[in-house]
């Protein structure tokens, strides 16, 4: 349980890191474009995904911990129910402030691509890792 919570640590750590360098270029890119580009929703974005990038590492990472053949079929779950709540998102945004649709539309995928690349590649590196120590720990055997 402590290395689950020491790895959860480190990853919102990292998190938190991205989402400031992110708020700092934001800071920036709302003071230089034209108000055309810009959305007002890019403050709640920040918190928007480094909560639900959080909630997602965590589920998967505990599912990856249990030697459950299921891990996939959680990650792909997971994966899917993410890509539906952003599409509900866009679309409920896209209907209620049409003006400022495709500036939002066009901020949030930036940040869907930043947050989930961020997730995959933390997370691929935290299996090899995993993989790496449990081969260790076999030829120590």
């Amino acid at each position: 349980m402590e290395k689950i919570n020491l790895d959860i640590k480190k990853f919102l750590i990292q998190l938190f890191y991205l989402s400031l360098g992110l708020g700092i270029l934001g800071f920036f890119y709302a003071w230089l474009v034209p108000d055309a580009f810009y959305t007002p929703a890019l403050p709640i974005l920040y918190p928007f995904f480094y909560g639900i990038t959080a909630v997602i590492y965590y589920i998967i990472y505990r599912a990856s911990q249990s030697d459950s053949p299921r891990f996939i079929n959680y990650y792909m779950i997971i994966t899917v129910l993410k890509l539906l709540l952003f599409v509900v998102i866009i679309v409920i945004y896209a209907l209620l402030k049409r003006e400022n649709a495709i500036p939002f539309f066009i901020i949030f995928f930036v940040f869907y691509l930043v947050y989930t690349s961020f997730e995959v590649v933390y997370f691929l590196r935290t299996l090899k890792d995993k993989k790496e120590k449990n081969a260790k720990e076999k030829n120590m055997e």
